[in-house]
């Protein structure tokens, strides 16, 4: 890879954005190599025209080296997308005269927005319930039990805190202040974090794991500070707090028949975060709070989050209408 890209994918790591600067890599690199198999050796030099001219080779001619399949047009509008943000990085750094991708246009696609369908409380301590069980039908000590000790520490801060994916991949044991309750999380999606609260109970079933589990899988190794370790790698990956989601709800559903929504829910990794907005907003929570605690930075989006049910219209209207 040109030094220029590396020096952009660094830029983003240091900005906190460092799983987008993993994703953007894998572009770049495809991108790179398309630019030197035309000759161009240096990517600050590409014209527009030569921009374009990638976009078309995305659409026309590129396939897939594992399937030879053809790029979607959400993937064709991710890629230009990721280039658009390096030209302009680069611009606005001084590096260019010009911005040749400034007009470059994704393809157009119809998105359909992923629901991601929240649980109520009896739903979320089912889960947790049926995470405990996977843990006592494993041998303790063994590493099998360690990882489903380290589920059921990972489902239970998901729950508490409503956390992202990646921040919590991220978090480190010296995050957590058993003594406080409380969590830091240093970045979360480009913007610096906070000290945030964690209910008691979840503290209660992470400490297990750390003091138990957790020296189970890192055997005799360096400890690389991670607090969700990985089963071969030094910790979990992004995705896999959605695959346990999805591997867990057909369990809960068995174990757990008069729970008539759960079986159409459609449950993923954005789906506790959902979960812990929308029970602290039915408990009473302001919309303000709420918005702090998931480290939102427009009240807009936390709204997204905490739809008004028509129940709850008629009982502020009750209650705060003079003639109601």
């Amino acid at each position: 890879m040109h030094v220029i890209l590396d020096q952009y994918l660094k830029a983003l790591e240091v900005a906190g954005r460092a799983s987008t600067a993993r994703s953007n890599r894998r572009v770049l690199d495809r991108f790179d190599a398309y630019l030197r198999a035309q000759g161009l050796e240096d990517p600050l030099q590409a014209t527009e025209e030569r921009l374009r001219a990638f976009q078309r080779f995305l659409a026309e001619d590129y396939r897939r080296p594992d399937t030879r399949r053809a790029l979607t047009k959400s993937t064709q509008a991710t890629w230009i997308s990721v280039v658009k943000a390096f030209y302009a990085w680069a611009y606005r750094r001084g590096m260019l005269g010009v911005d040749p991708a400034r007009r470059l246009k994704p393809p157009r696609i119809v998105r359909r927005k992923v629901k991601a369908d929240p649980l109520d409380q009896q739903e979320t301590m089912a889960f947790l319930q049926t995470q405990a069980q996977r843990v006592a039908t494993r041998t303790h000590g063994t590493r099998s039990w360690a990882i489903e000790c380290r589920n059921l520490a990972l489902l239970a801060l998901a729950f508490a805190t409503g956390r992202r994916r990646e921040s919590l991949r991220d978090l480190r044991v010296k995050d957590l202040d058993f003594e406080r309750n409380e969590v830091r999380v240093e970045w979360e999606k480009g913007q610096a974090g906070r000290v945030l609260p964690v209910a008691a109970w979840a503290m209660q079933l992470v400490r297990p794991y750390l003091e138990h589990a957790r020296p189970v899988l890192l055997g005799h190794g360096p400890d690389p500070g991670w607090i969700f370790l990985g089963a071969r790698t030094e910790r979990i990956c992004g995705e896999y707090l959605g695959r346990l989601i999805q591997a867990l709800q057909a369990q809960t559903v068995e174990a757990h028949p008069d729970l008539d929504e759960l079986a159409a829910k459609k449950l993923s990794s954005h789906s506790t975060r959902v979960t812990f907005a929308t029970v602290l907003f039915r408990n009473g929570a302001d919309i303000r709070g709420i918005n702090e605690l998931l480290l939102h930075r427009r009240l807009s989006t936390t709204a997204k989050y905490t739809p008004l049910h028509v129940d709850d219209l008629r009982r502020a209207c009750r209650a705060a209408h003079p003639r109601a």
